[in-house]
């Protein structure tokens, strides 16, 4: 039962990691850069969770 929670957490953060990036890309910016601000901007959001 463990495990299902961690994959699930995992796969659920992977999804709002890549909406981020997909609206930073949609911003204009290159991906690299969309990636970096993507990922910080999820990590800061996420880590009280």
């Amino acid at each position: 039962m463990g495990l299902s929670l961690v994959v699930g957490t995992l796969v659920d953060d992977s999804i709002v990691v890549l909406e981020s990036i997909q609206r930073h890309l949609a911003k204009g910016k290159g991906l690299i850069k969309a990636a970096i601000d993507g990922r910080m901007e999820v990590r800061n959001g996420r880590r009280g969770s």
